[in-house]
Parts: structure tokens; C-alpha cells; sequence
């Protein structure tokens, strides 16, 4: 948690110097669309299986992996006398939204379907978001959070004794086979790259284990 607390504070200080926002996105601009726009055939693909079922399973499942639903879970584990954990959970959630969304902000990534629409090509990409407002691209909310706070969760109820030894990587093969879904869903609603994804995932998970 060293890390993403470091993280988050090095992003606050870089959107508070107003005048590095411009420096800072012209310097990563072309790399990240010519990133973007490379894997925008994996996001094509993902969406020849659009259907209205897949839809609705893969708005439910990315509702799974956002701070609301955690929020959710803090009273029980109060109410069961983890209060340490609930601490512990709510600085993560803090940190790693401070340090998500002002990364977002700071680096105004472009989503897929921009990188379509500055260079037009014979594929077709619909961003299916469930949202009225889509924000920036990277870093992936929704990939950095479910690796995060599923991988800690897993981390804390082991080491508070909740969870036996062999039972420990069960449960983090099941967290690492529902993050992939929820990539794939991020995929399919044409909201982020692949290589995004995994800058995300990369990034939640060394700053988890730091």
C-alpha cells in the first residue's frame, strides 16, 4: 500500500503544477494512440459477440469491482469486529482512487473509438458503456480496482486467519479468472485497449504486494 500512497501523492502534485499538463500529454500523446490504435482489432473481435444477455452480465459484473460495491461490505466487516481491516480497505480505496482518477485526468488518454476516428479504417468499433459520461482511457478503473482490492481482500483474510493456507490460492485462481472477465468486459463495451488493461493490472498488483 507504500506505493500506491506515494503513487497518489506524486499524481496530486502533478495536477496541482498546472503548468506540466501540457508538457507532460505532449510527451506521451503519440505513444499512446499509436498503442491504442494497434489493438483496436482485439476490441473489434471482442465485440462480434455482442448480445443483449452478455450486456447485462457484463454491466453486473463491472459493478462488482467498483469502490461503491466494496463500500458495501465495510459495515459487515465492522459489525464482525474487523475494524483494522475495514481501515486498511478504506485507505486502499482512497489512495487507489486518488492516484486512478487523477492519472486519468493528468494524462487525458484517448478511448479506442477516438483512436478510430483519427485514423478511419474498415473496422468497426460502438462503445457500449453503460454510462452518460465516459471519462478518460487510461488508467482502467475497473482493472486496477478489481486487481486491488480483490488481491488484498484475499491477502488481509488470510493473514487475519479467515482464510487457511489451502485455500489461499483457490481463492486467488477465482479472483484472477473474474479479473480477466472483467477485462474482457472493459473490451467488449469498447471502453479500453488491451494494453491498457494490463498497464492497469501490472501496476495495481506491484503496488498491492509493494
Amino acid at each position: 500500500m507504500a506505493a500506491t500512497a506515494a503513487l497518489a501523492v506524486l499524481v496530486v502534485l502533478l495536477n496541482i503544477i498546472s503548468p506540466l499538463h501540457k508538457p507532460i500529454r505532449r510527451l506521451i500523446r503519440d505513444s499512446l494512440n499509436a498503442h491504442i490504435s494497434q489493438q483496436l482489432g482485439l476490441v473489434a473481435w471482442a465485440q462480434q459477440f455482442t448480445h443483449p444477455m452478455l450486456d447485462k452480465a457484463v454491466f453486473l459484473s463491472a459493478a462488482t469491482v467498483t469502490i461503491e460495491f466494496y463500500l458495501l461490505l465495510l459495515p459487515v466487516l465492522a459489525w464482525c469486529g474487523y475494524a483494522h481491516l475495514v481501515a486498511m480497505l478504506v485507505a486502499l480505496m482512497a489512495l487507489q482512487a486518488q492516484a486512478v482518477f487523477g492519472l486519468k485526468d493528468l494524462l487525458e488518454s484517448p478511448r479506442p473509438a477516438d483512436c478510430l476516428k483519427a485514423a478511419p479504417s474498415s473496422l468497426v468499433i460502438t462503445v457500449r458503456d453503460y454510462s452518460g459520461d465516459i471519462e478518460d482511457g487510461l488508467p482502467s478503473a475497473h482493472c486496477s480496482g478489481s486487481v486491488a482490492l480483490l488481491l488484498y481482500c484475499i491477502e488481509a483474510a488470510a493473514a487475519a486467519g479467515l482464510v487457511s493456507s489451502g485455500w489461499r490460492l483457490p481463492l486467488q485462481l477465482a479472483a484472477a479468472a473474474w479479473v480477466a472477465w472483467v477485462a474482457f468486459g472493459r473490451l467488449y463495451l469498447a471502453v479500453h485497449s488491451p494494453g491498457e488493461q494490463l498497464d492497469s493490472e501490472c501496476a495495481a498488483c506491484a503496488a498491492v504486494h509493494a
